[in-house]
């Protein structure tokens, strides 16, 4: 609906309560000079509905609040990618989430610092994939409650955040193919894992670490059958025990 329309400042009101599929998709891609988000009361959400609704809008400093409790597939993906001057995102409620909800939603936000709180007990497939990639001066991470990880639910969900010094508790017993598939590559400040129950086996972290600094330290209640390199506890750290 306004897709590249770079000198649009003010963004009109969206009072809708309950959304169809894809109804926001694109609408404000590119416009590089609006700086402040309407407002999204709904709380019925469909599919695709905010999908990329903000991507590109390179001065959009804050984000709206999203009170929604039900996700749907891929609701948020791309919502804000490339948002480089975004500093304040607003909580992910849920505490259920659907399919790529949260994919990608903040991927190259370059000036977040402090992520978004993040409630969801029950994760869905690649739900988080990617959410914060290429978020370079992400400092202070979600913390990440769920016991259970589904098919690529983290997988690069941090990479490339290179001033991630300690990365969020990890407290799953059960891990599925590629959930934390790349999750911290490229973190090349990280120095600092809790992991209570890791999932040793490149069928679910391959290339988890790859790249981070080659000394710190990796919290675990098991140790038990620990490999060391990029798939498993980085090369060169101390395993202390919980």
């Amino acid at each position: 609906m306004f897709s590249h329309c770079s000198s649009l400042t003010t963004a009109p009101a969206l009072p809708a309560a309950k959304l169809a599929q894809s109804c926001y998709v694109d609408m404000f891609w590119n416009c590089t000079s609006l700086t402040k988000a309407p407002d999204l009361p709904a709380t019925k959400l469909a599919p695709d509905c905010y999908r990329s609704m903000f991507s590109g809008c390179t001065n959009l400093t804050s984000a709206p609040d999203l009170p929604a409790s039900n996700l749907a597939g891929s609701c948020y993906f791309y919502m804000f990618k490339d948002c480089s001057s975004l500093v304040d995102a607003p909580a992910i409620n849920a505490t259920r989430l659907a399919e790529y909800c949260c994919a990608s939603m903040f991927r190259n936000c370059t000036s977040l610092k402090t992520a978004p709180a993040l409630k969801a007990t029950t994760l869905s497939l690649r739900c988080y994939g990617a959410m914060f990639y290429g978020c370079t001066s992400l400092e202070n991470p979600p913390e990440l409650p769920a016991l259970t990880l589904p098919e690529g639910c983290y997988a690069s969900m941090f990479y490339g955040c290179s001033s991630l010094k300690t990365a969020p508790t990890i407290p799953a017993r059960t891990w599925s193919l590629d959930c934390c598939y790349s999750m911290f590559a490229g973190c090349t400040s990280l120095t600092s894992m809790t992991v209570y129950y890791p999932g040793y086996d490149p069928y679910f972290n391959e290339d988890w670490v790859k790249g981070v600094p080659s000394s710190g330290k990796f919290y675990t209640y098991d140790k038990s059958g620990a490999i060391y390199g990029a798939d498993g506890v980085p090369s060169g750290w101390t395993v202390v025990s919980l």
